[in-house]
């Protein structure tokens, strides 16, 4: 690593680069160079940029988002850490050097173990019904940080972390493979959630003027289909976030339009344009989604939060522009963090509902996949979810919590050949499954470990949409890092 820093160039050079990257996918014809250039051209640039990294980077442990939650409640961090993840060390590094006072250093100092070298395992689903475990190490040096993990669920297993991330200047870039989640939702996103495992992309993020940040990717979700995804957050206070986003799949490269716009949500809104140009929508045939969400801290210790998917721009067009279309392709999460709700207890509520037909295209090419996973939200559609948790206000302390989830036979990867159909049965279709799931959890410290951990009980009705059918679930929550 040494080496690297010794024979580099300057930054302009370095810069430049950068900019040729982006220059060759603008003057590649309509869709950008080969996934496979891509990939080799961003690992070089990785590598190339490395020596021009003035301060530490990587991915944060997975349990830190858990404190991160709780120091937005409070007031005491700015309100969109957290909801655009992978949320790198160099973000947090800043964060921890510019809040001064003895109370702000406090509150902040459990995330100085996220700074260092961590190892880490998580299995959080839990609450939704649904097990998915991952673990890993995080380390590094002085200007560059690495993150290797895997991902894990009930049928299989995979390389869920490899990536590398460093500051060039104030500008934070993250190249690899890792999970992606947007959103302010305690466990999932709507449009990404951290379920479907890693994407192969390459991000920047930063801000541009006080009170905004940007950040925007594009990569590879599987063999055939690539992503192009971004978003910005507005500090309109600071007690009140707003932010806005899009993103898009499409079969092979990305196209050339979808990187060079800047400004969300211009690209899902092409894609919507598209599906009423029949001529246009047959040689693209790309999904595309909005994201709008918001944080409000009214006062510290209370929270209000939320997330509005909108799917191809499609639940209120079809009645005004295209009535052939069938509606009903949005998703929504709702909820409240209210820390001292009782003496002793925090409370946290979130509501979700994901009607039938989001997620899925309509040539059924680009469904909101990734490698037979759900990308959105882990239950995919057709449902909606009660969460409740209490939890005692010591970090290592009890947390007891509660969901009822209602799912109906809608799926993420089908799409309803009629729109009549499809208007017939909007929300909980055909044999509804009803889950009542509760679980506990209790932390506590051993060695250098810091964890969670708690049992979960889920028992279903109309068990797999079976009339009649139960079933009972069981699993284990859990959440523990190490620095080392």
């Amino acid at each position: 690593m040494r080496c690297l820093v010794d024979i580099a160039g300057d930054q302009p050079v370095a810069l430049k680069g950068l900019g040729a990257l982006w220059l060759a996918a603008v003057r590649g014809g309509k869709r950008a160079p080969s996934p496979g250039h891509a990939r080799t051209a961003a690992l070089l640039l990785a590598f190339l940029l490395v020596a021009f990294a003035p301060a530490r980077a990587g991915e944060v442990p997975p349990a830190v988002y858990a404190r991160l939650e709780e120091l937005k409640t409070r007031g005491a961090v700015p309100l969109w850490l957290g909801v655009d993840r992978p949320l790198v060390r160099a973000e947090l590094a800043r964060l921890l050097t510019r809040n001064g006072g003895p109370e702000a250093a406090g509150l902040l100092e459990g995330l100085r173990d996220a700074l260092g070298g961590s190892l880490w395992v998580s299995w959080p689903y839990g609450p939704l019904g649904i097990g998915a475990g991952s673990g890993g190490l995080s380390g590094g040096g002085p200007g560059l940080w690495y993150t290797l993990g895997w991902r894990s669920w009930p049928d299989r297993s995979e390389l869920g972390y490899a990536a590398l991330s460093f500051p060039v200047g104030t500008v934070d870039v993250l190249v690899g493979r890792a999970p992606v989640q947007w959103g302010p939702g305690a466990y999932a996103g709507l449009a990404f959630s951290q379920y479907a495992g890693g994407l192969d992309l390459l991000r920047v993020s930063f801000q541009p003027w006080e009170g905004v940040r940007y950040s925007k990717f594009f990569g590879r979700v599987d063999d055939r289909v690539s992503a192009v995804g971004q978003r910005v957050d507005f500090l309109v206070g600071p007690n009140l976030r707003l932010g806005v986003g899009d993103a898009v799949l499409m079969v092979g490269s990305p196209y050339w339009l979808y990187l060079v716009n800047p400004l969300p949500p211009l690209n899902a809104l092409d894609v919507g344009f598209a599906i009423f140009n029949k001529e246009v929508h047959r040689t693209r045939n790309d999904n595309g989604a909005i994201t709008l969400d918001f944080d409000w801290v009214p006062f510290p210790g209370l929270r209000f939060y939320g997330e509005v998917l909108v799917d191809d721009v499609q639940f209120v067009w079809p009645t005004l522009i295209s009535p052939e279309l069938a509606p009903a392709r949005w998703g929504a999460i709702f909820g409240f963090h209210w820390l001292e709700a009782l003496p002793g207890w925090g409370v946290r509520f979130e509501y979700t509902v994901v009607p039938n037909w989001t997620y899925a295209a309509v040539a059924g090419s680009t469904h909101w996949m990734a490698r037979g996973l759900p990308l959105g939200h882990p239950v995919g559609n057709d449902f909606d979810l009660w969460h409740l948790r209490l939890a005692r206000s010591d970090p290592e302390g009890l947390e007891l919590w509660v969901s009822y989830l209602r799912k109906g036979e809608g799926r993420t990867d089908r799409f309803w050949s009629s729109p009549a159909e499809a208007r017939g049965a909007l929300f909980l279709t055909g044999v509804v499954e009803h889950s009542v799931l509760v679980g506990a959890e209790l932390g506590g410290r051993s060695g250098a470990w810091t964890y969670r951990l708690g049992p979960w009980l889920g028992y279903r009705t109309n068990a797999g949409h079976v009339p009649g059918a139960t079933r009972l679930d069981w699993g284990v929550s859990l959440a523990a890092h190490a620095r080392y």
